[in-house]
């Protein structure tokens, strides 16, 4: 229910699973890994990768963004920007192997991990162990040890690899609905495992770092790096046609579905209307489409629609548009 509009989804959990202690050895190896991969970044390319770990911090950012550069009278659309997707597509190789190369670009003057876990107090016996990883740049002399609630493991390049790829491919689903069988995941980051924003951010952060590689790679040719300078957009995300001509109708069920004012509906999409046109979209087009929509679905507020006010929605709109300080919110 996190979307907005909220739809209902399959989501899979356990408080408690085989697979947690691992992923949380894991997630503290790979926020010591993704540190050391910060400090590598700013000092390639001088700037610094995208994170993201907590949703709610990304809002209150955003939030205190709006509040501080947008009048509190303006009536021009935003523009809004996906910067963040849930990786549901990743074959699971492929996400082992990038892991796995950014894990050694990281440990390049390193021996390995060491990852140090806290057992709880005997008093506590319900409390959650902690775990602390750093990189060291010796090789102990054991790889486990333990010591009253201190129990220290230590993963080389290699070793790492292979607890990583058995936590994300050690994901099963039992259908109880088909018959009692185990489904096994092979495709995506398992979002239900403490380690998947990290996993997530990393995967990201290694495409482009990547990417830049090549960029500022010498064995390009001058006319090479002038087209990845000219192609190299920072402002849109080059999103493919069928989703562009799908932009006005997806926002229009989306917000006739979360929009209970007919008036608010009407002031909202001469809104969309006039952002899409912005960006160089044909109004005329735009209105077109949107007569189709409100055509298409006739239960779409439905008795308001059959009161003389709000009888031509498509109208209305059209008046938001020539002057939106018209609109007078409820």
């Amino acid at each position: 229910m996190h979307k907005t509009p909220p739809s209902m989804r399959f989501l899979a959990c356990s408080q408690r699973c085989p697979a947690s202690e691992l992923s949380d050895i894991v997630t503290a190896a790979l926020r010591a890994v993704s540190a050391e991969f910060c400090r590598r970044w700013r000092t390639a390319y001088n700037s610094e990768p995208w994170y993201c770990f907590n949703s709610a911090d990304v809002m209150t950012t955003v939030h205190r963004f709006n509040a501080a550069a947008i009048p509190a009278a303006a009536v021009d659309p935003m523009a809004a920007y996906d910067f963040t997707r849930l990786y549901t597509n990743i074959p699971l190789d492929v996400l082992c192997r990038s892991i796995d190369k950014l894990t050694r670009t990281c440990l390049e003057g390193f021996a390995g991990i060491e990852v140090l876990t806290t057992l709880p107090a005997r008093q506590h016996p319900d409390a959650q162990p902690v775990h602390t990883a750093r990189l060291v740049p010796d090789a102990p002399s054991c790889t486990y040890s333990a010591q009253g609630r201190h129990v220290r493991r230590f993963f080389d390049a290699a070793a790492f690899d292979v607890i990583f790829t058995s936590l994300v491919s050690s994901t099963f689903v039992r259908l109880a609905t088909f018959g009692p069988c185990l489904v096994r995941q092979i495709c995506g980051i398992p979002m239900g495992i403490s380690a998947a924003p990290f996993i997530a951010n990393l995967f990201l952060g290694w495409y482009e770092f990547e990417f830049l590689a090549q960029m500022h790679g010498p064995a390009l040719s001058a006319p090479a790096r002038d087209v990845l300078a000219a192609f190299g957009y920072t402002n849109h995300s080059n999103v493919n046609t069928p989703t562009k001509r799908a932009l006005l109708a997806n926002q229009f069920h989306r917000l006739r579905r979360v929009i209970t004012d007919p008036d608010n509906f009407a002031f909202e999409m001469a809104r969309i209307v006039q952002a899409l046109h912005g960006s160089g979209y044909s109004q005329r087009n735009l209105l077109r489409t949107y007569g189709r929509l409100l055509q298409f679905t006739p239960h779409a507020f439905y008795y308001a629609r059959r009161t003389p006010a709000y009888r031509d929605l498509l109208m209305r709109t059209r008046t938001y548009l020539q002057d939106p300080a018209t609109y007078q919110p409820s």
